[in-house]
């Protein structure tokens, strides 16, 4: 036997013996995974109801240490005292006094700090007829769980629809991890935050939009209405994809399809009109005037210059599009860099937010999938980068040391995706792209 045949026989014996161990293995990762995060989504969810501190017993620490709720008449009312879920009283005491709606988006609100709602008249309304129907503790314990029954199945869906399904499972297990066992994403649960409306309004527009599928971006415009922070990301997408148009027709197309997300959006806003002028003027109020709070790049840029931020990527993605001859799969790397610096662009902005990146990951690996073979191993390597950064960021300070050093990885891999979306695209296979517009 030659020496070739026997390095060949030898490979094959480790490839069939690496096969027979990687089930197992993921198995118990798996079931290990699963018991932990059911642990502290115990924790969390008997904390939120009751208030009976039994988050301090959470493995790891949330971000940010757990936010109660003050003792007020209001609150001892709706069984609200001590309670976990900070970030959904906006929405949940205006809801319990919609015939003063008014009051919501001013210093007169029921809200235990007397914060003005930054959430649409009409999402209030539709909650306090749902969720805010109940007792305070069981209300953000249901947002969170309703955002996790739509999350799944719908990045299954997609899974599924991009031909990809047999990877949904690690991905599956990699999403728990982030939101269930790192910093992070318990703060996302303790604050009773909206993060993965987010998520699938990312996934279902880019998606709809490479399927040419009007119910996925109507979708996806009704997702976005809940958490108004979805928009700046929203539009670079929109606008990218309307400048990245090959000729007349397909910027006719393209428009329309950019338009009927915009029109789902006002259709949205036109029930209430006189309440959601108060609303706006609250959301321009604290990006134009109020102070930066978190991990905002207010604090190191001028505010007009982080403002402008959506209009130069914008003009980087067209840029990147013509350098690329656009085919619009190939800028899915340039969308996820856009979402990651704008995690940065609000005045208030907190890194609970980064579970809304996990919508890009189907996307991203459909990409790395059907680059050329001597370019899949570059678009594996911006795919896992790209999940490493979520998983950085998932633990933030703890392994970054300060907000400067967080501030910075985020531009680090922002940028990186932004420029592998110039050169790999070029090598992009065109069957992937019929593949994907299978419904054009």
């Amino acid at each position: 036997m030659s020496i070739n045949e026997e390095q060949e026989k030898t490979s094959q014996k480790i490839i069939r013996l690496v096969m027979r161990v990687k089930l197992p293995v993921f198995i118990i990762v798996f079931v290990i995974v699963n018991v932990f995060a059911l642990r502290n989504f115990f924790l969390l969810s008997r904390d939120m109801v009751y208030g009976d501190f039994s988050s301090q017993w959470l493995f790891p620490a949330p971000r940010y240490a757990p936010e109660r709720l003050p003792s007020t008449p209001v609150t001892m009312e709706y069984q609200a005292a001590n309670r976990l879920g900070a970030d959904f009283t906006p929405i949940y005491f205006p809801a319990q006094q919609i015939s003063q709606l008014d009051n919501a988006y001013n210093y007169l609100s029921l809200d235990p700090w007397k914060h003005p709602s930054r959430y649409a008249p009409l999402l209030l309304v539709l909650c306090s007829k749902t969720l805010c129907k109940l007792d305070y503790g069981y209300a953000p314990l249901g947002n969170i769980l309703l955002q996790l029954l739509l999350f799944f199945p719908i990045l299954y869906f997609v899974f599924r629809s991009l031909g990809i399904k047999r990877y949904f499972l690690s991905v599956f297990l990699f999403a728990e991890f982030i939101l269930f066992l790192t910093p992070v994403g318990l703060s996302w649960i303790e604050r009773g935050q909206f993060s993965l409306y987010v998520a699938i309004s990312y996934l279902l527009l880019l998606f709809g939009l490479t399927r040419n599928n009007t119910i996925l971006v109507i979708l996806s415009a009704g997702f976005a209405f809940i958490k108004w922070t979805s928009l700046p990301c929203i539009f670079v997408i929109l606008a990218v994809y309307i400048m990245a148009s090959r000729n007349k027709k397909e910027f006719q197309h393209n428009l329309l399809m950019a338009s009927l997300f915009g029109c789902v959006m006002i259709l949205l806003l036109l029930p209430l009109f006189r309440e959601n002028i108060s609303f706006i003027y609250v959301l321009i109020d604290q990006e134009a005037s109020r102070s930066p709070h978190g991990l905002s790049l207010l604090f190191y840029l001028p505010r007009a210059m982080v403002k402008a931020l959506p209009f130069v990527l914008i003009l980087i993605g067209f840029i990147i599009a013509k350098i690329n001859k656009s085919d619009y799969i190939g800028l899915f790397p340039f969308f996820a860099g856009a979402a990651v610096i704008l995690l940065l662009y609000p005045t208030e902005a907190l890194d609970y937010s980064v579970p809304t990146l996990l919508g890009f990951i189907p996307l991203l690996m459909f990409w790395a999938k059907h680059l050329v073979s001597n370019q899949r191993m570059a678009g594996n390597l911006i795919l896992m980068s790209f999940l490493l950064f979520v998983l950085l960021a998932s633990f933030s300070i703890k392994l970054m040391g300060s907000t400067l050093m967080v501030v910075i990885i985020y531009l680090f891999f922002s940028i990186a995706l932004i420029i592998s979306s110039i050169f790999l695209p070029k090598y992009f296979e065109k069957p992937a792209y019929q593949a994907i517009s299978s419904e054009k």
